[in-house]
């Protein structure tokens, strides 16, 4: 998932953005905590493992759940990690005073190429999934409000199905089922108009 977000990493630095990622063992409750509280940032990007009440980080440690909703305060979230917007979101939102939290419903779905997972970007078959997922976070950086950046992602998931509907390309099938279930299950909680600057 990490090769995924680089993109995303490189288009912020484009747009002047400092970047803080955190990735592998460093992606525990106590970093994490830390790192939010002590650099404030008004957008969170979590891309990992969840459910609806908790992101995964490390070998699946407990990085975030409910009761640390607190530290999306004012902050825009998008978590590309299955179902947190269900509970977690929807908490940060309604008492944290989150901004805004983007994010799964429900299981976010892959489909990959195996003779090329140690260098994930090569993976021509997943590639139009996490484009279309990549879409909410790059048209955010762009300055679109999150309810923009959502619609973003959708036409992006059109253009994909329709692609995909007669292609005899590997795995089509498969990768469009998967745009479809991400697709209906991108929302958000909280201020649809906020942007992140």
């Amino acid at each position: 998932m990490y090769e995924w977000s680089v993109p995303v990493i490189e288009i912020a630095e484009s747009h002047g953005i400092k970047v803080d990622h955190v990735d592998g063992p460093k992606v525990m409750k106590s970093e994490i905590a830390s790192r939010v509280e002590k650099l404030n940032p008004n957008f969170i990007f979590l891309n990992g493992h969840g459910d609806s009440k908790t992101f995964f980080g490390y070998r699946g440690q407990v990085v975030i759940e409910i009761g640390d909703a607190y530290l999306f305060k004012n902050k825009i979230v998008f978590s590309r990690a299955c179902s947190c917007v269900k509970k977690l979101g929807r908490d940060a939102v309604k008492n944290h005073n989150c901004t805004s939290f983007i994010g799964y419903e429900f299981e976010f779905v892959n489909v990959r190429q195996t003779n090329v997972e140690l260098n994930p970007r090569r993976d021509e078959i997943s590639r139009p999934i996490w484009e279309t997922s990549n879409a909410v976070p790059i048209s955010l950086i762009k300055g679109t409000t999150i309810s923009e950046s959502i619609e973003s992602s959708h036409k992006k998931a059109t253009k994909e199905i329709s692609r995909l509907l007669f292609s005899k390309e590997l795995g089509a099938i498969e990768v469009m089922k998967a745009i479809i279930v991400n697709d209906e299950g991108l929302t958000y909680h909280g201020d649809g108009s906020a942007k992140i600057y």
